[in-house]
């Protein structure tokens, strides 16, 4: 890159305009055919997991993203996070941050979230594997699933058992 930048700055002034667009230009091209996220520009916006779950979950309820990052679910659906910092998981561990775990499994033992959703890595791991919160699976049951196979990811919607349709 910096010689490229080098060159444009020899041409003369009359020229760099057009290079610099021409520049741009194939940097744009070649980060939409060879990037990585060029699969995103193709896929149909109903296959997307936030959207599947979005017609099934009421706005105005309560979403906990149970073990992982915020993925958009809440945004996408149009429902609220439960109260307190932790209405998803950063990438730290129980032992560096045990406030998070609790906060959330407390969420989940108290039911304050109306719906649920857990992801995991179907080729690495099951749900049993890294959701062993037992209180989880005795008071929600899940009632849709995605894949996102691009990242490898599975994703799935659990509702709390007693909550009013």
């Amino acid at each position: 890159p910096f010689a490229i930048a080098r060159l444009l700055a020899a041409l003369p002034d009359l020229h760099i305009k057009s290079h610099k667009i021409l520049f741009s230009v194939s940097w744009l091209a070649i980060l939409i055919l060879f990037g990585n996220c060029s699969y995103f520009l193709i896929k149909p916006r109903n296959s997307y997991p936030q959207v599947k779950f979005a017609a099934r979950i009421p706005s105005d309820t309560i979403l906990l993203n149970y073990g992982f990052l915020d993925g958009g679910f809440a945004l996408m659906s149009d429902a609220k996070f439960p109260q307190g910092r932790y209405f998803c998981k950063v990438n730290i561990s129980r032992e560096m941050l045990p406030e998070m775990y609790e906060a959330q499994e407390q969420t989940i033992r108290n039911r304050e979230a109306d719906y649920v959703v857990i992801r995991w890595e179907p080729k690495k791991e099951s749900i049993a594997d890294k959701y062993e919160f037992p209180q989880f699976f005795e008071y929600y049951e899940q009632v849709l699933t995605a894949d996102e196979p691009h990242d490898g990811y599975a994703y799935a919607l659990y509702q709390r058992k007693d909550f009013d349709k």
